[in-house]
């Protein structure tokens, strides 16, 4: 079985929690810039590529949130 690091649907991001690999598989979700923010300060997201997509897509997220898009 392989893991995604990265589930997005239009309006719904959801992260894999690094921190807890490879005990536990365990997925959060970002509602928003400010928990974008957060999974990449904390490190529950790794690695250059995943931490530059998580940032579009936690704006993209709360601009689905807000309306806008």
């Amino acid at each position: 079985m392989s893991l995604r690091a990265i589930k997005y649907e239009k309006g719904a991001l959801y992260i894999l929690d690094q921190l807890l690999l490879p005990a536990q598989s365990k997925y959060l979700q970002v509602k928003g810039v400010e928990d974008g923010w957060k999974v990449i300060n904390k490190m529950q997201v790794r690695g250059a590529p995943a931490i530059a997509i998580v940032g579009c897509l936690s704006l993209a997220v709360q601009l689905c949130d807000e309306n806008f898009i």
